[in-house]
């Protein structure tokens, strides 16, 4: 993906920089073209090379969350939220540019900026939607890990009965919280995961205080232990399942949205360097 976004942004920083040397006006006519493209080269320069790089971040930090280890997710999704607000800041920019002379070498120009910024603005809306379903999910593992480490809890018969009773609850009113937001989730598979995983804690929770309250306190050890070694049953951890089962197909979503952005700019360092000059 970088080579693919880095081309555009380095013709139009190298467009800027070579001045008139890149066209040979053989009239008077073409030299006044040549003379209003040079104006608008200067107008995109910085918006258009600054959209192109905050895009490139923003590719960056998502193909980032796709391969860290669950403990940095929390950190990759501060900076992925900050890549799309860099973005949305951007496109904002880029969409405020304004040509002081029309033609149609800058109709064209001002199609592809516009259309960058327009496609920009709404993959930043995406990414931040991932981030959101995410960083819901990271949470949700975090509620899921307190009732595991809750199993190791020691007391008497009847307070643990009653730990238990708590624990279970809790896993289950997880279950109707993430079940009502995946409903609205972009990236709904991620959260049906955890849907699962603490419907299964739920289970293990109320089995657990059956061994306690019907005396088995022999079975109670050894299954407890047991069940902490894979107590979601999917046999990894949560974060790993989910990039295992592709994780969060907005991403894929982000990654075309950045595609399209710099297909754009390369439309408009095109249109600002047009092939008959």
């Amino acid at each position: 993906m970088k080579i693919r976004m880095l081309s555009p942004l380095v013709s139009l920083v190298a467009l800027v920089a070579c001045g008139s040397s890149g066209a040979g006006p053989n009239t008077q006519s073409s030299a006044d073209r040549v003379e209003v493209i040079l104006e608008a080269r200067q107008a995109v320069e910085e918006p258009a090379v600054a959209l192109g790089t905050a895009a490139l971040t923003l590719a960056d930090r998502f193909e980032l969350l796709a391969t860290i280890n669950g403990g940095d997710l929390p950190a990759a999704l501060d900076q992925a939220e900050d890549a799309a607000a860099d973005l949305e800041h951007a496109a904002a920019s880029a969409a405020d540019v304004a040509f002081e002379r029309s033609t149609a070498d800058i109709a064209a120009a001002a199609a592809a900026l516009q259309a960058a910024a327009a496609q920009a603005q709404d993959t930043s809306t995406e990414a931040r939607t991932v981030v959101d379903v995410l960083r819901r999910a990271a949470d949700a593992d975090d509620d899921l890990a307190e009732i595991v480490a809750g199993w190791e809890e020691r007391g008497s018969r009847q307070e643990l009965m009653d730990h238990f009773d708590d624990l279970r609850l809790r896993a289950e009113d997880l279950v109707g919280d993430l079940e009502v937001e995946a409903q609205d989730a972009g990236c709904s598979a991620v959260l049906d995961l955890r849907v699962a995983a603490a419907r299964a804690i739920a289970a293990a929770t109320a089995e657990l205080r059956d061994l306690v309250a019907n005396y088995r306190g022999n079975e109670y050890d050894v299954r407890q232990p047991e069940l902490s070694v894979d107590p979601y049953g999917l046999g990894t951890t949560l974060f790993e399942a989910s990039q295992d089962n592709g994780f969060c197909p907005l991403v894929d979503v982000v990654d075309g949205g950045v595609t399209e952005v710099t297909d754009a700019l390369g439309r408009l360092q095109q249109a600002l360097a047009p092939d008959d000059l």
